[in-house]
């Protein structure tokens, strides 16, 4: 662990590149393992960090940020359904997730010997949909997902737009939670070991970080 000495240790400037939350800084991210089905309605897993919480109140959605390239971004802009997977910090998972994942590798070579289970989601509002994803069996924690059309970011840029990153908006319309890890949400003791990114370096390597055991301040009271 390193010990910062301020007056020992001061400030370097570090000139801004792409993937500047990875390549310039240290920046932890969560970790999504996202579901989705092409023309044929064949389901494969896109492994992202950059998603995050968008909308938080009355309305709630998530923002994907991705490869306009990659098939997840495809699927979405086809049929316009995901669902984002979220598992425990499994090295032997996350060695299968990563290891096939570079552009232009088909979704069906992508997935062969994959550990997980693919299954049908149990929630009724999409189980016979036929263009919802599979879920994963072994996660713990699912956000069911259709792109939501009433929001849309497309910065202006000066190169192709096949190389600008695509942002996609998706409305959670369901969360689903395994029994025991909603206990654990409601008891608020006990957290799920859950993968970290730190993302690519060098664009050979994909760095994750295990966490300890989350503790807790009160809320600030006024007099």
């Amino acid at each position: 662990k390193l010990s910062i000495q301020p007056s020992r240790d001061p400030f370097q400037p570090v000139p801004l590149r792409d993937n500047f939350y990875q390549s310039c800084a240290f920046f932890p991210l969560p970790f999504a393992l996202i579901t989705t089905t092409n023309e044929q309605g064949f389901t494969s897993i896109g492994p992202y960090a950059l998603q995050f919480p968008l909308q938080i109140c009355e309305r709630y959605s998530m923002l994907l940020v991705t490869r306009p390239g990659s098939y997840t971004a495809a699927n979405l802009r086809r049929n316009g359904e995901c669902a984002l997977n979220y598992t425990e910090d499994d090295k032997a998972l996350l060695e299968s997730v990563v290891a096939p994942r570079y552009p232009g590798v088909p979704p069906a070579k992508q997935m062969e010997n994959t550990p997980f289970t693919m299954i049908k989601t149990p929630a009724p509002q999409f189980r016979d949909h036929a263009d919802f994803p599979l879920i994963l069996e072994e996660v713990f924690q699912v956000f069911e997902c259709p792109v939501d059309g009433e929001f849309e970011y497309r910065p202006a840029r000066e190169v192709d737009a096949s190389l600008v990153e695509d942002f996609i908006p998706l409305r959670v319309e369901n969360i689903m939670l395994r029994q025991s890890f909603k206990k654990k949400l409601d008891d608020r003791d006990e957290f799920p070991d859950m993968p970290i990114s730190y993302g690519f370096r060098g664009g050979s390597e994909f760095w994750f970080a295990h966490h300890d055991q989350p503790f807790h301040y009160p809320l600030p009271r006024g007099k």
